[in-house]
């Protein structure tokens, strides 16, 4: 990984929740919906587009490179349009994911995450098209009840366990985007 990744993984794993956070408090869009904006400049900024910073606002450049990839792949440009055709690409990419040394580093780093990392159920594991590793999450909230699935994105370098994202938004459209992903 290069110095710019491991920047770039910096901001997004510090710099964004501030972002959300003051975005949230002065308007109505809400936090999954700038998360989503976020990871697609992301991915359009991985695929040789150029969006300015990755900032979750969808100005001119976003718009423009949305045009371009859209006249390209044959879908409705538009922002929301996509989204679902890489959804779709990456659903139609991820394989089933079974390295169990793996698995079980990537548990124990979501866990540090978790309120009560033993009750926790993980399903669906998959791997991307990037490489990147997802796994589905139902952890127990502070009332004790399962709150339902939760996504977590990993990325494994030089043997090395990154979960990114504490933010279930980040990690939803992380692993329904791929941003790193073709």
């Amino acid at each position: 990984m290069s110095k710019i990744e491991l920047k770039e993984l910096t901001f997004l794993a510090f710099a964004l929740p501030a972002l959300i956070a003051a975005t949230e408090a002065s308007s109505q869009v809400d936090h999954g919906t700038i998360a989503g904006h976020f990871v697609a400049q992301q991915k359009l900024e991985f695929m040789g587009y150029d969006v300015g910073k990755a900032d979750a606002i969808i100005g001119p450049k976003t718009l423009e490179a949305i045009r371009k990839d859209a006249e390209l792949k044959g879908y409705e440009a538009s922002m929301e349009k996509f989204q679902e055709f890489y959804i779709g690409e990456v659903i139609r990419g991820s394989k089933p994911y079974d390295n169990e040394e793996v698995k079980k580093r990537i548990t124990e780093a979501v866990g540090e995450k978790l309120l009560d990392p033993y009750s926790a159920v993980y399903d669906n594991w998959r791997i991307l098209p990037s490489g990147a590793i997802c796994v589905d999450v139902n952890a127990k909230n502070t009332y004790g009840a399962f709150t339902g699935s939760t996504p977590y994105y990993a990325t494994v370098i030089f043997n090395t366990v990154m979960i990114p994202f504490h933010d279930e938004n980040l990690n939803f459209w992380s692993c329904y985007l791929d941003p790193r992903g073709p």
